[in-house]
């Protein structure tokens, strides 16, 4: 998945039991819940791996 402000690759990002979507170029972060429709198949799988609650 692509950021939205300068085509970066968006990675998992956690912090303190929230998990959220961080560029890896900008450093721009997307609350999970506002991309989520949009997540792809790979990230989807990494996310099963976190056991921090998606609200």
């Amino acid at each position: 998945m692509k950021c939205r402000e300068c085509e970066g690759k968006l990675e998992i990002h956690r912090v303190c039991r929230k998990i959220c979507m961080k560029c890896n170029v900008c450093k721009k972060e997307y609350d999970i819940c506002k991309v989520i429709q949009k997540l792809d198949h790979e990230i989807q799988k990494s996310l099963e791996q976190h056991s921090a609650a998606i609200m």
